[in-house]
This record gives structure tokens, sequence and C-alpha cells, in this order.
């Protein structure tokens, strides 16, 4: 796999595309936000490429890399690669990537759609964290969520280092004090 930041990339329509239809509007912040933000406070934007020979792109991730934890943000295929590997690859070589703990946000697991998305992430060794969690809306024109939050790593992920975590996060990545 390739990984292409947005910032140099000559596929952000299609990193656009992707990211606007495979997230609801809550569950997203303006595209325009996105490219001005990559390469700020540890935000990164990739193109998730097959190859450095394919240039085809594959899908997109954003990542929030920060002291102790990096926060994965948005994670998608393209919808016509989807079940063919491409996400247990590329979430295998990013936590290759970095020697932290992983933390993400999911639906919760009410629906057929969550629970295989839940599913997907428990095959990749992560574990739902038994902490009620609430994404905060990321303009005053979209709504909060009630989500749940997986990790790679239990063992840091205690109460104490939960609370530390979702404090950062919703400090740097949503800007809720």
């Amino acid at each position: 796999m390739n990984f292409e930041s947005l910032k140099n990339s000559k596929y952000i329509s299609f990193a656009k595309e992707i990211y606007n239809s495979s997230f609801p509007l809550d569950e997203r912040r303006d595209f325009d936000l996105v490219i001005e933000m990559v390469g700020k406070e540890g935000f990164d934007f990739y193109v998730i490429k097959s190859s450095l020979e394919d240039e085809t792109p594959t899908g997109i991730i954003s990542i929030w890399e920060f002291y102790d934890f990096v926060y994965i943000e948005h994670f998608a295929i393209d919808l016509s690669l989807r079940q063919k590997g491409y996400g247990s690859k590329v979430l295998n070589e990013i936590i290759n990537k970095y020697s932290k703990p992983f933390i993400i946000e999911v639906e919760p697991p009410t629906n057929a759609e969550a629970l295989k998305r839940i599913n997907f992430y428990e095959k990749l060794n992560f574990s739902l964290l038994d902490f009620n969690y609430l994404q905060p809306a990321y303009s005053p024109t979209q709504n909060a969520l009630p989500m749940k939050l997986m990790t790679n790593n239990c063992q840091y992920f205690t109460n104490e280092n939960i609370q530390k975590a979702v404090s950062l996060i919703h400090k740097k990545v949503y800007k809720v004090l």
C-alpha cells in the first residue's frame, strides 16, 4: 500500500467524493476545512493507493498522531473495492508504521452495518471499550452522536487513559474544551 498525503495528491476530487459518500453529514467536517488542516497539529489525511507502481486510488484515511496514541478519524475504501482485503492491509500497515496504541470511533452495535464494521475491526485485534462516548458535533449546524470507542491496546486504555485520550480528541479534533 502507498499512502499519499492529501496535501501533495492529485486525487483530491477522489478523496472528497469517497469522504462525502462514506460518512453521514454529522460524522464529517466540510472537506475544504480538511484540506486546510492537513499537516497541522499532528493531522494528516491520506489517499491510499495499492502500491507505488499502481496509481489507482483505493481509499482514504485520516489520522491524528498524539504523543501517546494515534486516533483514526476517518477510514474508507472505495465501494467497488470493499470485501477484497484492502481495508485489512491498510490498517495493518498503518498500525505497523506507528509504535503507539490506536483508538477509533464506531457507531454503537445497534444495526447490521454497525455490527459488520465492529466485527471488521475485531478481526484486526481491536476491542470495544466499556466507555460511554459522545462524539461532539463538527459544527454548530451538526449534531453530537453517541458512538463507541475501539482500540488495539486495551491494556493502555485504562479508564484514566481513556479519559485523557477523549479529552485530547475533543480539544484537538473537535475543538471542544
